[in-house]
């Protein structure tokens, strides 16, 4: 059993097993543990997609991609012990389900979203680096 707020495995997100009090803070994430937009931006892959001016979709997700698919291979990177714990799938999640599967949500809007946020995977080797938008948004700027 958790103590405070729980993380179960498979589980995208956090469960608190007592009332949390508006703006309490649960959990603070230093600053050098995020990666950043900008840190994909400051690769050479990222420069070069910034010089190329090209028009992306979902351009966030790209330089996050960009930043995690080049810093992955560096053995000694900061972040290698995030990358040894993504799982090996995200089968829990219906945007990586098959059909049979999605027709189960037949009906609902979770098959409406899922349907229309299905192309933003990458992956190495049998690991996701980036998925769908998830719940929590973070600007380590302070910008809006």
């Amino acid at each position: 059993m958790c103590s405070n707020v729980c993380v179960w495995f498979q589980v995208r997100g956090v469960h608190a097993t007592e009332a949390i009090v508006e703006d309490e803070t649960i959990v603070e994430v230093p600053l050098e543990c995020l990666i950043t937009v900008e840190m994909g931006k400051a690769t050479d892959v990222g420069r070069a997609v910034l010089a190329a001016d090209l028009e992306m979709d979902a351009p966030k997700h790209v330089y996050l991609m960009l930043f995690m698919l080049t810093d992955r291979l560096n053995p000694k990177s900061h972040f290698k012990p995030y990358y040894d714990i993504l799982p090996p799938t995200l089968s829990n999640m219906p945007i990586f389900w098959n059909a049979e599967e999605l027709a189960l949500l037949t009906g609902s809007y979770l098959l409406e979203q899922v349907i229309s946020t299905s192309s933003c995977t990458v992956f190495i080797g049998s690991n996701p680096v980036v998925c769908s938008p998830g719940p929590f948004g973070v600007n380590p700027s302070g910008q809006a």
